[in-house]
């Protein structure tokens, strides 16, 4: 996305900075199917207007 704007540096440096911010953590793939099944059923237990606004924040992202 930074290729095409006119602020390319700008925005580059932007988000070069908020990578820098994140901490990724590499798992494997029998820990992301827990996490999955973890957090699917964390979200099944939501009631539906707060389910309903969280599903809109993740689209949104």
């Amino acid at each position: 996305m930074t290729e095409k704007s006119e602020r390319k540096a700008q925005n580059l440096a932007a988000v070069q900075a908020f990578l820098a911010s994140v901490d990724l953590y590499f798992i494997d793939e029998e820990t992301a199917i827990f996490y999955s099944q973890f957090k699917a059923a964390i979200f099944n237990q939501l009631p539906p207007r707060i389910k309903a606004n969280a599903e809109v924040q993740v689209l949104e992202t």
